[in-house]
């Protein structure tokens, strides 16, 4: 009875790379499922997408907003009203 524990005990050689096979398992089970229901979900597109499309319209149109009023004539409302060379000005050089 002793002499089996013995061996039992002194037989542990492999236990470390065992352990580490099935956590790693485990982690890579758990990553891969995680990251299926983000993707399911659109958790990445619906976090970055309000602000792509901000930085766009600055550099697109120049403006932070994501629409305007429409100038006069126009019927649509995007942020390429708001740009500064489509809003509708009194030229300076008229006096009246």
């Amino acid at each position: 009875m002793e002499q089996s524990r013995r061996i039992i005990k002194l037989n542990n050689k492999g236990q470390f790379a065992i352990e580490a096979v099935l956590l790693m398992t485990l982690f890579i089970g758990i990553f891969a499922a995680s990251m299926k229901f983000l993707r399911d979900k659109e958790f990445l597109q619906t976090l970055t997408d309000k602000s792509v499309t901000k930085v766009k319209n600055m550099s697109e149109y120049g403006t932070w907003k994501q629409d305007c009023k429409a100038m006069k004539g126009g019927s649509s409302q995007t942020a390429a009203n708001c740009h500064p060379n489509s809003i509708n000005r009194a030229l300076s050089s008229d006096p009246q």
